[in-house]
């Protein structure tokens, strides 16, 4: 069996789990968080910070994610991968409030708090979580990146993957020579500029083909629920490929469950936990249901056919292509690559933090290996790829969710919304 068919279940049962002891507050209570996270927003160190861990998750993951889904498990892998929202929501604002909670001062990221949430092995696991994540940073965050930035150049200016794969590193080379806090300045200037671009343009594609929307949506729900018609039994319809791509690429594309997000919001040093994990939610709200939400309508509102295309990067071309001409071409290249690079250099980060803590110290091993993984991923392809990326995500879902789950307590008490009813109720 595939590990990926295992994430609905690892996900959901976590998620479900937390949202119960969580009381939903923040499905429950939608002003005060709102009020909260616009508040700390407007905080320029927290801007950044937001904007960093955004970069991490938004972009090329949001378009080839959801292609990808689509191609390999149909329209109703978009119903899975919103409703996985309000589990990553949940998830994320765990494993990002309880970093902040428990970490020292010179610490950073999930990692570094394991050894004091499992005191017998917790060392143990926080190097292999490192370990796992710079695998993943190899993976998603380097190979994947490029390989979708590669793909949608050759298919839109047959500009060979090879030359983009070495354009591309030599870029990211020049990104994040000055360090952690140019890669944060960076972002915050790149993520908003290609996310208004991006957004504007699915937008556009939808409004084109205003006829296609409903039958789109009709699409989606009936798809999503076909497998149990097939099967007859909930084993059938929790392992159908609609159910598995779309928790998959839910969280290939925010990252929910995995903690990594955390080392970006652990840089914000005067931020509260509890805002801190609500920056969490706002990425998957942000993230999950609307780039992503926007990206299926827009390509299943084109009149592109999925099964027509070797890659997702071909398939996303084509199909704004069609809906919105050749003027489609250049703002989605722009925004493919703009995406790939800001998250690339923000994985960079991710990495780099991830081989301080398993050597102790910044070896100069990191950035040269970073850029190789950038053209063997072009190289290589996306589905092997995806496939790598499943199975890590899997393991670090693992040791995750077991630390989240098992501070679900101490995740509570952070929680101001819940701590004030408890007090009342006394």
């Amino acid at each position: 069996m595939q590990l990926s068919l295992l994430l609905p279940f690892i996900v959901s049962s976590a998620g479900l789990f937390l949202l119960l002891k969580l009381r939903f507050f923040f499905l429950l209570h939608p002003i005060r968080v709102t009020k909260s996270f616009v508040k700390e927003l407007r905080s320029g160190a927290s801007a950044s910070a937001f904007w960093l861990a955004l970069a991490g998750t938004l972009g090329v993951g949001n378009i080839f994610g959801t292609a990808a889904g689509i191609m390999t498990g149909g329209a109703g892998s978009v119903f899975w991968l919103i409703l996985s929202a309000l589990f990553s929501g949940v998830l994320k604002y765990s494993e990002t409030s309880l970093t902040l909670a428990m970490k020292e001062k010179n610490e950073c990221g999930f990692q570094s708090i394991l050894p004091k949430i499992f005191t017998r092995n917790g060392k143990f696991l926080a190097v292999v979580y490192s370990v796992l994540c710079l695998c993943l940073t190899f993976l998603m965050g380097s190979a994947i990146q490029s390989s979708a930035v590669s793909d949608i150049l050759d298919s839109a200016l047959h500009i060979p993957v090879e030359i983009s794969a070495i354009l591309l590193s030599c870029l990211i080379y020049i990104g994040v020579h000055k360090g952690a806090g140019g890669i944060e300045r960076a972002t915050a200037r790149l993520v908003p500029i290609a996310s208004v671009g991006f957004i504007s343009l699915c937008l556009f594609a939808i409004i084109k083909n205003a006829g296609n929307f409903l039958p789109a949506v009709r699409l989606i729900f009936s798809e999503a629920f076909t497998p149990v018609a097939f099967s007859g039994g909930v084993f059938g319809f929790l392992c159908s490929k609609a159910l598995t791509e779309g928790f998959a690429r839910g969280i290939l594309s925010n990252e929910a469950g995995i903690g990594t997000s955390a080392m970006a919001h652990s840089r914000a040093d005067n931020r509260t936990p509890y805002v801190g994990g609500l920056f969490g939610i706002a990425e998957v709200i942000f993230d999950t249901v609307i780039l992503c939400g926007l990206t299926a309508l827009a390509l299943l509102c084109s009149s592109a056919d999925p099964a027509g295309f070797s890659t997702p990067m071909a398939y996303v071309f084509s199909a704004f292509n069609t809906s919105l001409g050749m003027l489609a071409g250049p703002i989605l290249i722009c925004s493919v690559l703009i995406f790939g690079y800001s998250t690339m250099i923000c994985w960079y980060y991710y990495g780099s933090s991830c081989m301080g803590y398993i050597f102790g110290k910044k070896t100069n091993a990191f950035t040269p290996a970073f850029l190789v993984s950038a053209v063997c991923g072009a190289l290589l392809g996306a589905g092997k790829l995806l496939a790598m990326t499943d199975t890590v995500i899997f393991l670090m879902a693992l040791i995750t969710l077991s630390a989240v789950v098992k501070s679900h307590k101490r995740i509570y008490s952070l929680t101001p919304i819940l701590s004030e009813k408890k007090s009342r109720r006394r």
